[in-house]
């Protein structure tokens, strides 16, 4: 009987101790839309990826800051940010439309670029993509793209570029099968290893050598916040040195994303 009240006073010291380092910290919320394989809806309608594995690292690596998530949308970010729905989103390059908006950034941790992929067919080859102009192009509400100066309006990308547009990654690559369009546009953080997972599919695309285009992935933070960019610098340097982003872009399928950027 005495271990058993032991055991159940040890226990509620641990919780005691973990609710109370955790009043102690300062919640601070991360924004974030479907980006595959940053933020990707789960089978069961639930969020995961990278950006939830870098949440975790950065609240294990620290104690002062305890960060949270919040969904939003890509084409609507920019009015949440300003509403104040949350302070800082991760893998966003500042040259996606947030120019004119008061924040500043950490300093880049990982690169990326957008690909344009094709189902392959007889005599296709990378000749296919050297004239866009002929081709219907599919991508994704809200995102930027090289190949229409970045704008994002539906309309004018559908009139001026022959751009059609799903909501995710995966409905592009539906749409193109389906062919509702000559050429979808993803990024190569989603589609290199989306394909080793699903070998059948992977048989049916070719892959552009020619990007979009290439960008740089920082953590965007509201000016003027508490968690600054030196800061986050910091942190990500820890978890540079401790192996730990290493080991999340190994987990993600991120680690030969090299191979294809300059």
């Amino acid at each position: 009987m005495f271990i058993k009240y032991k055991i159940t006073f040890t226990v509620l010291l641990f919780s005691l101790a973990f609710v109370s380092v955790c009043e102690s910290a300062e919640t601070v919320v991360v924004g974030g839309y479907e980006f595959a394989p940053f933020v990707q809806r789960t089978p069961e309608g639930n969020y995961d990826g990278v950006t939830f594995d870098l949440i975790a690292a950065l609240n294990k690596v620290q104690e002062k800051i305890h960060f949270i998530f919040v969904s939003t949308l890509a084409e609507t970010r920019y009015k949440a940010f300003q509403a104040k729905r949350f302070d800082l989103i991760f893998f966003e390059d500042k040259m996606w439309g947030w120019q004119d908006l008061d924040i500043v950034t950490s300093q880049a941790f990982l690169k990326g670029g957008d690909a344009y992929i094709a189902l392959k067919k007889e005599g296709r080859d990378q000749g296919f993509f050297a004239d866009l102009s002929s081709k219907i192009l599919i991508g994704i509400k809200g995102y930027h793209y090289g190949v229409a100066n970045f704008n994002t309006d539906p309309k004018l990308l559908e009139e001026q570029y022959n751009l059609i547009l799903g909501n995710t990654s995966l409905s592009v690559i539906k749409m193109l099968e389906y062919g509702r369009g000559d050429i979808a546009i993803v990024s190569l953080s989603f589609i290199l290893p989306y394909l080793k997972q699903h070998q059948r599919l992977s048989k049916k695309i070719l892959i552009s050598e020619k990007l979009d285009h290439q960008y740089e992935h920082a953590i965007l933070i509201r000016k003027n916040h508490q968690v600054t960019p030196e800061k986050l610098n910091y942190w990500l340097s820890l978890l540079e040195e401790q192996g730990v982003l290493k080991e999340i872009w190994k987990k993600r399928g991120l680690g030969e994303l090299h191979k294809w950027l300059n």
